[in-house]
């Protein structure tokens, strides 16, 4: 799923 990829990737430059 394309928008459970966009929101991991969020997720982990929000953590930087």
């Amino acid at each position: 799923n394309i928008s459970t990829l966009a929101q991991e990737i969020k997720e982990t430059q929000n953590t930087h």
